[in-house]
């Protein structure tokens, strides 16, 4: 029976829970925060599984969350000292309960489970969302270089040398290593992963939220609508995308940003200043704004598997994205949409260019998006996970 760990739990994490639990092989998920079933209303936080699977340990998230609306931030409920306070109660439940068979961990939360695990013997799953942090981090120094004006959007540049020997550590103490694209797989040493097994498990998405009479979209509209949805960073590639729309200067094409800014919108008006800007909403709204546009633009530098892209596709909208924003199979050239280099203004604006010129080969991309869709859901991932899996844990 399987302990899984994880702090905030996400759409992944929940689909990895609802496929344990439907195995039958679920037995305890510790996390930070969570509230049952008749709570909610209002709140999130609810999980796909029995509430007597579930354990807790909230104070430090309850005062990290209530800090971040004072302005206040406290190194006690720093998102790494949660991520630690759990790995620690991972190895404590370990410890305490003989019934665990297996443990199911993630980045940064892992480290003394995995190595419980060990010493009783016991299958450490390891799953890394995101490109191998040290790797990642050397390619986001030359990204740096290339964009110094942009240091301060990319992430990943200030973890500690202590932090990156903790991500080694991990990967190191791990059995098994699951990772969600190709990129990610690509970006593992050899070294750490050598003679285990490592999984590359897509994530999915939700059902398709389009069809192909869409009223939403106004297919008379004089402007073809780019959108661009994620973190105002130059690690999803944003840099390269004002740049692009600079260059292109262009009157029939709008480029849509829905995402938070890093810096003042200023900043990134002073880069490009015709764009539109949607500030952050809910998961229905930004899926509505998509059901509005024609194309969704990623290009990503440092990705895992961008769940946006998914939801774009699920909604209609061909992509241009790098296989680096982890979805390089989601890519049929010129039906599903682009795959382009990371960094280069110039492949975006050619993949501009193509749209704007041949908006009547949008409707066609538009159902080749939904049918890709419909290809990667989430019930395909968590079987995809069991199969995967169940020699595993089946065997401890």
């Amino acid at each position: 029976m399987i302990l899984l760990s994880h702090p905030t739990g996400n759409a992944n994490v929940r689909n990895a829970l609802l496929a344990f639990e439907q195995a039958g092989k679920l037995r305890t998920f510790s996390t930070a925060l969570a509230f049952p079933e008749c709570f909610r209303a209002g709140v999130s936080r609810h999980y796909p599984i029995p509430w007597d699977r579930i354990r807790l340990q909230p104070w430090r998230e309850v005062a990290r969350l209530g800090g971040a609306r004072l302005g206040w931030r406290v190194s006690w409920a720093s998102v790494d000292a949660i991520y630690h306070a759990l790995d620690r109660k991972g190895a404590q439940l370990l410890s305490k309960d003989p019934a665990f068979s297996a443990v199911y961990t993630y980045e940064d939360g892992a480290l003394a489970t995995l190595r419980k695990a060990q010493k009783r013997g016991l299958p450490g799953i390891y799953e890394l969302p995101i490109a191998y942090g040290p790797w990642a981090k050397e390619r986001l120094l030359i990204s740096a270089k290339k964009r110094p004006d942009w240091t301060f959007s990319l992430g990943g540049l200030a973890d500690s040398a202590e932090k990156l020997q903790r991500k080694r550590d991990e990967l190191a103490a791990a059995s098994v290593v699951i990772c969600p694209s190709k990129f990610v797989r690509d970006s593992l040493p050899d070294d750490l992963i050598r003679n285990k097994p490592v999984f590359e498990i897509p994530y999915g998405a939700d059902a398709p939220l389009a069809d192909l009479e869409d009223e939403s979209r106004d297919a008379n509209s004089d402007s073809l609508k780019v959108l661009f949805v994620g973190s105002m960073s130059q690690r999803k590639g944003l840099a390269d995308v004002l740049d692009a729309f600079k260059r292109l200067g262009r009157r029939d094409v709008q480029l849509h940003i829905l995402g938070s800014p890093l810096a003042s919108i200023n900043f990134y008006r002073k880069e490009y200043p015709d764009f539109v800007y949607h500030p952050p909403c809910t998961r229905d709204s930004v899926l509505k704004l998509m059901r509005t546009c024609d194309v969704f633009m990623l290009p990503s530098l440092i990705e895992g598997r961008a769940l946006v892209q998914l939801e774009a596709l699920a909604c209609g909208l061909p992509l241009v994205v790098t296989a680096n924003a982890g979805g390089e199979d989601l890519i049929v050239e010129g039906e599903t949409g682009f795959l382009v280099e990371p960094e280069s203004p110039d492949a975006l604006i050619d993949r501009i260019r193509f749209f704007a010129e041949h908006r009547k080969r949008i409707p066609a991309m538009r159902k080749a998006a939904i049918t890709m869709a419909k290809k990667h859901s989430w019930e395909g991932y968590r079987s995809k996970l069991i199969t995967a899996l169940r020699p595993i844990i089946d065997a401890s």
